[in-house]
Parts: C-alpha cells; sequence; structure tokens
C-alpha cells in the first residue's frame, strides 16, 4: 500500500508541474520584460518622431562633431609628443 501511494503522490506532483509550470514561467516573463512598446500605440506614435529626429543630423551637430574630432586629434598629437 505503501507502494502505491508513493506512486500516486509522484505522478501527481510531476503532472502539477507540467500543467502549471509554464504558466508561471510566462507570468514571470512578463513581469520582468514589462510593458511593450508595440502594445501602446501612443509609445509607438513617439518613437517614431524620436527616430524620424535622430535622423535629421543639423549643420549644428555637424559643426559639434567636427570640433570634438579635432580637439580629440591635437589631444594625441600632444600625448606623442
Amino acid at each position: 500500500m505503501n507502494d502505491g501511494t508513493r506512486r500516486v503522490s509522484t505522478t501527481l506532483r510531476v503532472a502539477t508541474l507540467v500543467i502549471v509550470g509554464p504558466v508561471i514561467v510566462q507570468v514571470i516573463h512578463r513581469r520582468i520584460s514589462g510593458p511593450q512598446y508595440e502594445d501602446d500605440v501612443e509609445e509607438q506614435v513617439i518613437r517614431q518622431m524620436i527616430e524620424e529626429m535622430a535622423s535629421k543630423i543639423t549643420w549644428v551637430d555637424r559643426v559639434t562633431w567636427l570640433c570634438f574630432a579635432v580637439a580629440l586629434a591635437l589631444l594625441f598629437v600632444l600625448l606623442l609628443r
């Protein structure tokens, strides 16, 4: 009788893990990953606006990066002297 009880107990534990396990993993994954941007229309519009602005480089940005590049080159020249 004791051996049969162990088999049923073990079988029920495994069945519970097989049935409930994926549900628990999915709940934990949703909590960790947080809200998705594709789900919210407003977030998607904001992301699209940011991408459009990021692709447009103004002349001020170009001059700023050119100044940084020249300053970095001069710094390397002074350090290698």
